[in-house]
């Protein structure tokens, strides 16, 4: 079993139903309110449902009712599990989002019939169940309570909108449900067929607005789980993280080269960039995720400390991949320096910023056993973007090419 991350969920379930469904498609439109409606909740238990094609239709279930026993949705996956003569293709579907006309969120394939096995053995017994009514008005009942029992509370509160069954043990339910999300996190990767879906005209008017206000950045534009970018942009960062180099269509005709990175890989794919010289912009949902300035990332007159003794950097050529920088105290290895980037940029990233006059001279004096007074640095500011990636080495450092010298 596979699993299918972050793809266009009505395009993927589509075809399975034109490839497995003979009977009944029209089913499958009501799935896809039924995707629209958990993608646009705020809930996670309404964000996890259960999707099964039979030859004859399709069903789209909750899947935390359809762990609880004597519900609709748990009657109904256990019905079809008792078929014998049925070819079923099952997944749970994760919706995340509405993008135009796609639902964008993730896939796991299922073994039908050992699913619903699964289920049947370790799905917990119902109590009651909750009701709400248009009013926002709020109510339990005895869980097979019929419709002339609360048929006066609709006259008073309007129409039922949610009714949601109740565990007899909502722990025991918790840690079922966890498992089950568990098992599928840890499936493999399917391999991935890449759509590019065409830039909307909405899409291509911002993406020109951002573009027209920082003209020398690059501009990683987010769609469908990606950050794209597009023309010259495009060519620059393929050369530098070694993607393809794709065409994309554009609402209303033409197409544009594309090429990009994956959401989840911001920092990776953005500090690639960044660290080639250029200004690198993200922006996603109509606002600025991140704006990086070149600048920044080797800022000229920076002091830095290499051995414990202050440098100023005096210039930065990313082409020819230099840093030169100079002593910063007269008499403490007054020689310049020519270092290469990664090198110098692993010192101004623990950096404190800035050091004064007065830092800088006492610096100089310190003892190797004195305790070095706490500041921010570049550093500690990217940790809090850092936790889904990998650590940077500590501070044990080779010497840098002159520094051996």
């Amino acid at each position: 079993m596979k699993k299918h991350t972050e793809v266009d969920l009505y395009e993927a379930l589509g075809k399975v139903v034109e490839e497995n469904t003979a009977f009944y498609k029209d089913d499958f439109e009501i799935d896809k309110r039924i995707i629209q409606r958990a993608a646009e909740s705020d809930e996670p238990d309404e964000k996890r449902l259960l999707w099964l094609s039979r030859k004859s239709g399709t069903q789209c279930l909750n899947e935390r009712e359809a762990f609880i026993r004597d519900t609709r949705d748990f009657n109904t996956w256990q019905f079809y599990a008792q078929q014998a003569d049925d070819h079923f293709v099952a997944f749970v579907v994760e919706p995340y989002f509405i993008q135009g006309k796609a639902a964008i969120g993730n896939l796991y394939e299922l073994d039908f019939r050992e699913h619903a096995a699964e289920m049947a053995k370790k799905a917990v017994r119902v109590s009651e169940k909750e009701i709400t009514f248009e009013d926002g008005y709020v109510t339990r009942t005895p869980f097979n309570i019929g419709w002339g029992a609360v048929s006066n509370l609709v006259e008073e509160h309007g129409n039922i909108v949610k009714q949601v069954a109740l565990p007899q043990d909502p722990d025991k339910l918790h840690d079922v449900l966890a498992e089950q999300r568990q098992k599928r996190y840890a499936m493999k990767e399917a391999k991935r067929e890449e759509i590019l879906l065409p830039l909307p005209f909405a899409e291509q008017n911002a993406y020109n607005a951002v573009k027209e206000a920082h003209p020398a950045s690059l501009i990683c534009f987010a769609q469908h789980g990606y950050y794209e970018l597009y023309g010259d942009d495009a060519e620059k960062a393929s050369a530098v993280l070694g993607t393809k180099l794709l065409s994309k269509e554009l609402e209303g005709g033409g197409s544009v080269a594309v090429t990009g990175f994956r959401e989840s890989a911001w920092l990776s794919g953005s500090h690639r960039l960044w660290k080639t010289g250029e200004d690198v912009l993200l922006f996603k949902n109509g606002e600025i995720e991140k704006d990086l300035k070149a600048a920044d990332y080797i800022p000229v007159g920076l002091v830095i400390r290499i051995d414990n003794h202050p440098y100023q950097i005096d210039a930065v050529d990313f082409k020819a991949d230099e840093v030169r920088l100079h002593a910063a105290v007269a008499g403490v290895n007054p020689q310049q320096l020519t270092e290469d980037i990664a090198y110098i940029r692993s010192y101004v990233e623990e950096t404190p910023i800035p050091l004064t006059k007065a830092e800088i001279k006492a610096i100089a004096g310190k003892t190797d056993g004195e305790k070095k007074r706490e500041k921010p640095s570049v550093r500690n500011r990217l940790k809090a973007e850092q936790s889904a990636q990998r650590k940077t080495p500590g501070v044990n450092k080779s010497k840098g090419k002159d520094m051996e010298l």
